[in-house]
């Protein structure tokens, strides 16, 4: 569900791209949005604290994915151009980590 963005967002269609490259030593697989909404930093926004549920009953939805991102890309780029966002996140490998 998109809940930001602005009236643009909503109109207009997400892009999302996949690109699977071979730097030196490694691979890379990164992924970029973009969208037409307002412009938004992920690299720049501020963490949301959270307090931590005492059960599953009372966790609430929402507010993971950036700090997830964050965590586990090894590369992340933002730009605003033509009047879209795009953001890219990317993970490297090496085939001998399997």
């Amino acid at each position: 569900m998109l809940a930001h963005g602005g009236p643009a967002a909503l109109a207009s269609p997400i892009a999302v791209e996949l690109e699977v490259s071979e730097e030196r030593d490694h691979r890379v697989a990164a992924v970029t949005i973009s969208d037409h909404g307002l412009p938004f930093d992920p690299i720049a926004a501020l963490a949301v604290p959270r307090s931590a549920p005492t059960c599953l009953a009372e966790a609430k939805p929402g507010g993971l994915g950036l700090p997830m991102i964050r965590k586990f890309s090894d590369r992340l780029q933002y730009r605003y151009d033509q009047g879209r966002n795009r953001f890219t996140f990317a993970v490297k490998w090496r085939d001998d980590e399997r």
